[in-house]
Protein backbone atom coordinates (compact mmCIF):
# COMPACT_ATOMS: atom_id res chain seq x y z
CA UNK A 1 0.00 0.00 0.00
CA UNK A 2 1.24 3.64 -0.88
CA UNK A 3 0.78 6.49 1.38
CA UNK A 4 1.91 9.19 0.56
CA UNK A 5 1.06 9.16 4.44
CA UNK A 6 -0.02 6.72 7.54
CA UNK A 7 -3.65 7.73 6.77
CA UNK A 8 -3.76 7.14 3.73
CA UNK A 9 -2.04 3.76 3.88
CA UNK A 10 -4.75 2.93 6.64
CA UNK A 11 -7.46 3.82 4.80
CA UNK A 12 -6.83 2.10 1.50
CA UNK A 13 -5.85 -1.07 3.53
CA UNK A 14 -9.24 -0.74 5.24
CA UNK A 15 -11.07 -0.74 1.85
CA UNK A 16 -9.87 -4.28 1.05
CA UNK A 17 -9.97 -5.62 4.59
CA UNK A 18 -13.15 -3.73 5.69
CA UNK A 19 -14.22 -0.74 8.09
CA UNK A 20 -14.67 -1.78 11.75
CA UNK A 21 -17.97 -0.51 12.86
CA UNK A 22 -18.36 2.46 15.31
CA UNK A 23 -19.31 0.94 18.73
CA UNK A 24 -22.51 1.80 19.77
CA UNK A 25 -22.20 5.38 22.15
CA UNK A 26 -23.10 3.27 25.64
CA UNK A 27 -20.12 1.06 25.34
CA UNK A 28 -17.90 3.67 25.81
CA UNK A 29 -19.46 4.44 29.34
CA UNK A 30 -19.14 2.75 32.72
CA UNK A 31 -19.13 -0.88 32.84
CA UNK A 32 -20.15 -2.32 36.13
CA UNK A 33 -19.29 -6.10 37.48
CA UNK A 34 -21.22 -7.99 40.76
CA UNK A 35 -21.13 -11.06 42.12
CA UNK A 36 -24.70 -11.11 42.02
CA UNK A 37 -24.34 -10.47 46.05
CA UNK A 38 -22.67 -13.18 47.19
CA UNK A 39 -18.93 -13.68 46.90
CA UNK A 40 -16.37 -16.78 46.19
CA UNK A 41 -17.19 -19.34 48.76
CA UNK A 42 -20.57 -17.32 49.55
CA UNK A 43 -22.14 -18.43 46.65
CA UNK A 44 -25.71 -19.52 47.89
CA UNK A 45 -25.73 -15.19 48.66
CA UNK A 46 -26.00 -14.47 45.17
CA UNK A 47 -30.02 -14.01 43.91
CA UNK A 48 -31.98 -12.68 40.91
CA UNK A 49 -32.40 -9.85 43.74
CA UNK A 50 -28.90 -8.07 43.81
CA UNK A 51 -28.42 -7.24 40.46
CA UNK A 52 -31.96 -4.92 40.19
CA UNK A 53 -30.87 -3.72 43.43
CA UNK A 54 -27.76 -2.44 42.58
CA UNK A 55 -29.36 -1.25 39.49
CA UNK A 56 -31.18 1.18 41.56
CA UNK A 57 -28.91 1.91 43.83
CA UNK A 58 -26.30 3.22 41.36
CA UNK A 59 -28.76 4.94 39.67
CA UNK A 60 -29.93 7.20 43.07
CA UNK A 61 -26.20 7.54 43.80
CA UNK A 62 -26.18 8.98 39.95
CA UNK A 63 -23.47 6.36 38.82
CA UNK A 64 -23.81 7.18 35.29
CA UNK A 65 -23.25 3.49 34.30
CA UNK A 66 -24.63 1.66 31.12
CA UNK A 67 -23.31 -1.70 31.23
CA UNK A 68 -23.60 -4.43 34.11
CA UNK A 69 -22.08 -7.87 34.33
CA UNK A 70 -22.95 -10.80 36.44
CA UNK A 71 -19.47 -12.53 37.51
CA UNK A 72 -19.33 -16.38 37.35
CA UNK A 73 -21.61 -16.81 40.70
CA UNK A 74 -24.90 -16.81 38.63
CA UNK A 75 -24.09 -20.32 37.27
CA UNK A 76 -23.70 -23.30 39.10
CA UNK A 77 -20.08 -24.30 39.96
CA UNK A 78 -19.27 -27.57 37.62
CA UNK A 79 -18.62 -31.47 38.73
CA UNK A 80 -15.53 -32.00 36.55
CA UNK A 81 -13.82 -28.64 36.83
CA UNK A 82 -15.53 -26.79 40.06
CA UNK A 83 -15.79 -23.20 39.73
CA UNK A 84 -13.78 -23.48 36.25
CA UNK A 85 -16.07 -24.73 33.69
CA UNK A 86 -19.32 -23.94 32.43
CA UNK A 87 -22.30 -25.85 32.14
CA UNK A 88 -25.08 -22.54 31.43
CA UNK A 89 -26.82 -23.55 34.02
CA UNK A 90 -28.36 -20.97 36.62
CA UNK A 91 -28.09 -21.30 40.45
CA UNK A 92 -31.11 -21.92 41.73
CA UNK A 93 -31.15 -18.52 44.41
CA UNK A 94 -32.30 -17.25 40.39
CA UNK A 95 -35.71 -17.83 40.33
CA UNK A 96 -36.65 -15.43 37.13
CA UNK A 97 -33.77 -14.74 35.46
CA UNK A 98 -36.05 -13.07 32.59
CA UNK A 99 -37.50 -10.76 35.06
CA UNK A 100 -34.36 -9.63 36.46
CA UNK A 101 -32.96 -8.72 33.20
CA UNK A 102 -36.60 -7.04 32.67
CA UNK A 103 -36.07 -5.29 35.30
CA UNK A 104 -32.04 -3.79 34.57
CA UNK A 105 -33.64 -2.76 31.39
CA UNK A 106 -36.14 -0.94 32.93
CA UNK A 107 -33.73 1.50 34.73
CA UNK A 108 -31.91 2.39 31.52
CA UNK A 109 -29.31 -0.13 31.67
CA UNK A 110 -28.39 -0.81 27.89
CA UNK A 111 -26.50 -4.20 28.48
CA UNK A 112 -26.34 -7.16 31.34
CA UNK A 113 -23.64 -9.88 30.63
CA UNK A 114 -23.04 -13.07 32.00
CA UNK A 115 -19.69 -14.28 32.61
CA UNK A 116 -19.04 -17.70 31.22
CA UNK A 117 -15.84 -19.71 31.42
CA UNK A 118 -13.93 -21.40 28.10
CA UNK A 119 -14.56 -24.35 29.45
CA UNK A 120 -16.93 -26.44 28.93
CA UNK A 121 -18.37 -28.72 31.80
CA UNK A 122 -21.51 -30.84 33.01
CA UNK A 123 -24.25 -29.84 35.53
CA UNK A 124 -26.58 -31.29 37.22
CA UNK A 125 -29.34 -31.34 34.11
CA UNK A 126 -27.86 -30.85 30.84
CA UNK A 127 -24.22 -32.77 30.95
CA UNK A 128 -22.51 -30.78 27.80
CA UNK A 129 -19.25 -32.08 28.33
CA UNK A 130 -20.19 -35.45 28.41
CA UNK A 131 -23.09 -34.41 25.02
CA UNK A 132 -19.70 -32.69 23.67
CA UNK A 133 -17.78 -35.47 23.96
CA UNK A 134 -19.69 -38.50 22.55
CA UNK A 135 -19.84 -36.44 19.50
CA UNK A 136 -16.23 -36.61 18.85
CA UNK A 137 -15.18 -33.09 20.46
CA UNK A 138 -11.83 -33.15 22.10
CA UNK A 139 -11.92 -30.87 24.50
CA UNK A 140 -9.89 -28.19 26.25
CA UNK A 141 -8.63 -29.01 29.23
CA UNK A 142 -5.90 -32.33 29.25
CA UNK A 143 -7.20 -32.22 25.24
CA UNK A 144 -4.17 -35.02 23.61
CA UNK A 145 -4.40 -34.24 20.30
CA UNK A 146 -1.11 -35.86 18.30
CA UNK A 147 1.16 -33.19 16.84
CA UNK A 148 0.22 -30.55 19.43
Amino acid sequence: MYGPDFYTMIDRYTELTGKSPMLPRFAMGLHVGTYSGGTWKNEEMTSDKYPPALCKRLREEGVPFDLLWLDSTWRLFNTTYGNGGCCFEWRNTFKDPKAMFDSCYAQNVKMVGLHIRSILDNGPEYHLLDKAREQGNVLYPGAKIEGW
